[in-house]
């Protein structure tokens, strides 16, 4: 829910890659097919460092949380692997609040 309070409060942006992402999921699923690691990394592969702002970021880390064969390292890695060889600073912030959530949520 959180994610999709985002897209409308990020609406004035215009986040097509975030509909790029959802549609390519909703296709997927829509077709009766398993959304898999190898799909992912295809979509993945699609989607340029300058495209990660705040919310594709959001959506790509909550994507590997909920697919198994997939770990944020293989998502870092997938840009660093790329020309550049960056990591979006949208993605790096994203994967520091995510660490600092579950470290907050892991104390007893």
């Amino acid at each position: 829910m959180e994610l999709m309070r985002g897209l409308k409060q990020d609406a004035d942006g215009s986040p097509l890659m975030a509909h790029f992402i959802l549609d390519t999921i909703r296709v997927v699923l829509e077709h009766k097919e398993k959304f898999t690691p190898e799909l992912f990394h295809t979509m993945l592969s699609s989607i340029e460092a300058s495209d990660v702002d705040r919310i594709v970021a959001e959506l790509l880390l909550s994507i590997v949380e909920g697919l198994p064969g997939v770990s944020s390292t293989d998502l870092i890695q997938s840009f660093k692997d790329r020309g550049e060889g960056v990591v979006p600073r949208p993605l790096r912030d994203a994967m520091l609040i995510a660490g600092s959530k579950s470290k907050r949520l892991s104390k007893p």
